[in-house]
């Protein structure tokens, strides 16, 4: 909890440093980027994809503020286990997905690199809420029959940091095109349950690829 807190102090004080070098009249851009993810820490998910809206605030020196929101949905790494005494077997998969929704904040800085080429770090906090549809079948049998029970695994809310280095290519006065690189990782891992009873943490940490574009105003 006390991680928790320190960034959003930290994130408050980003913002607050970068309000305050924006001009009185900054120019004003929304970017949008689809994102392919690729799990760094945990073993419990196989990739990911999302994407990202920013609403950016630009100063003349090249610094500026987004307000970010955006989706994500990660698959599971289906795992299946199965045991056999003779007399019983006992079958368990767990499969399925969980959604993301994260919202927050970054602190841009930018500036050219050639006549239409122009380089983009991105640092900031998301608050990422948690829908989990993973879930866990268990088939049992043995010589008085079978029966078989679905529970669903509940994972926590996270709170996440994210960096970014995106390239932007001006195909038109207004509009630029965007690739780049990133990274997010959870600040506070996420606990998931089973019908209240813990299964350990978990983490949305993973390297991003994204592409998109950027149109000014």
């Amino acid at each position: 909890m006390r991680t928790f807190f320190s960034s959003i102090i930290a994130l408050g004080s980003l913002v607050a440093v970068a309000t305050s070098t924006l001009a009185q009249d900054p120019s004003v851009e929304v970017s949008a980027q689809v994102q392919a993810l690729a799990p760094a820490e945990s073993g419990d998910w196989s990739s990911g994809t999302g994407a990202e809206l920013q609403l950016r605030f630009w100063d003349v020196s090249g610094v500026g503020i987004a307000l970010a929101a955006g989706v994500q949905s990660w698959d599971t790494r289906e795992e299946y286990l199965e045991t056999d005494d003779g007399t019983s077997a006992v079958a368990t998969q767990i499969r399925g997905k969980a959604d993301l929704i994260p919202i927050g904040a970054s602190v841009l800085m930018g500036g050219p690199i050639g006549d239409r080429l122009a380089i983009v770090c991105d640092v900031g906090f998301r608050y990422a809420i948690v829908d989990s549809s993973v879930v866990t079948d268990i088939a049992y049998v043995d010589s008085r029959g079978s029966a078989y029970a679905q529970d669903p695994i509940e994972i926590d809310d996270t709170f996440l940091a994210v960096f970014g280095l995106d390239l932007a290519f001006a195909a038109t006065e207004t509009l630029c095109l965007t690739a780049g690189l990133g990274y997010q990782f959870d600040l506070m891992q996420p606990d998931q349950t089973i019908y209240g009873g813990s299964l350990g943490s978990t983490d949305f940490s993973a390297f991003t690829f994204r592409f998109g574009l950027a149109l000014g105003f």
